[in-house]
């Protein structure tokens, strides 16, 4: 028999995970509604005990948005792939790219203002810069809400359509593995036994970008916390890299940037400048268990920008690794100055 194809063999995959994972949406948000009374009663009780110290409610109410927001995601592409077979007119591909960028961009505002009317969240850019024009976008990664703030301050407002790039493990969710897939992203195996291969696809996103795109990464390639931050630094100390150990202890509040899929973007960058989103506020919320814990009830997030012009990039990939850390080091020292004004 013929060996299948990778396109094949990648199209059966995608469809044994989503036959998982859209019965778990569609189960786990009829248990949420159904036992809604339950939960509700249950939550404020225990929210209530604590004196505001656990967030118990609050995130059963996110959490039950969130699997809302999923089911709609799904079913609308799924019109969207009906629609695809009687719109095959000129310019079909871009009217398609325009209905799946429009359904990202109400998930993920949706799914922001659920978190804020949930949480009592409140957002607010202290560090403005301009956001107009394209740009590869480094965000710092905290939790898994910072995901949204692309969305809400550059994509929505200034119409930059971001080509994302994603960790392979999110393709578990069944709306971004769908949209993200018909969108032009690169999902990243980062346990990868080829990184230049991973490295390749990531700066492929750069190779026929548009006038209104861009790209985003998070440069420490998950969330941060103080565990992961030692993680980080035990496998750099492994692997006999004690310099970077070294400067990655000198992080507080954020990972050391991953330099593979950073770097090659900033190789293959055709004239984009670069502008990093730094934000404070998020922290702490980066799991089921710190949801709980009620850390995002009433916070108001800080969230600061900065864009470097092109020209003011190094060229080398050496130097551009070390620019990145210094870079990194401003935004560790962004994010330790909001933690120390409270």
């Amino acid at each position: 028999m013929p060996a299948s194809s990778p396109v094949a063999e990648a199209r059966g995959k995608a469809w044994r995970r989503r036959a998982l994972s859209i019965p778990v949406v569609v189960i786990g948000l009829s248990l949420m509604l159904a036992t809604l009374p339950l939960w509700v009663v249950t939550g404020f009780a225990i929210d209530r005990s604590s004196d505001g110290r656990r967030s118990v409610l609050p995130s059963l109410a996110f959490l039950t948005g969130y699997l809302a927001h999923e089911l709609v995601g799904v079913v609308v592409c799924g019109v969207f792939t009906l629609w695809r077979c009687f719109d095959r007119g000129e310019g079909a591909t871009e009217r398609d790219f325009a209905r799946h960028f429009a359904l990202q961009q109400w998930w993920s505002r949706g799914l922001l203002r659920w978190a804020e009317a949930s949480f009592g969240l409140r957002l607010r850019v202290i560090d403005p810069d301009d956001l107009s024009r394209p740009m590869i976008l480094m965000l710092r990664h905290a939790s898994i809400a910072d995901t949204l703030i692309a969305g809400e301050f550059v994509s929505r407002p200034h119409g930059i359509h971001l080509r994302h790039i994603l960790k392979r493990e999110l393709r578990v969710d069944p709306c971004l593995d769908i949209v993200g897939e018909r969108l032009p992203n690169y999902f990243v195996d980062r346990e990868s036994d080829d990184p230049a291969r991973e490295s390749a696809g990531v700066a492929r996103l750069l190779a026929d970008i548009g006038p209104r795109e861009g790209v985003l990464i998070y440069p420490e390639g998950t969330r941060f916390s103080e565990q992961k931050r030692d993680k980080v630094i035990a496998h750099l100390e492994k692997r006999g890299e004690s310099e970077r150990a070294e400067q990655a202890r000198r992080f507080e509040n954020v990972l050391p940037p991953r330099r593979g899929g950073s770097i090659a973007l900033l190789q293959a960058n055709p004239g984009l400048d670069v502008v990093f989103c730094a934000h404070y506020g998020f922290d702490g919320a980066g799991s089921l268990a710190g949801l709980l814990s009620g850390v995002l009830r009433k916070r108001t997030i800080d969230i600061g920008f900065r864009r470097v012009p092109f020209d003011q990039v190094p060229r080398s990939p050496e130097a551009q690794a070390e620019w990145l850390e210094a870079e990194w080091r401003r935004i560790d020292a962004w994010v330790g100055r909001r933690k120390a004004a409270g």
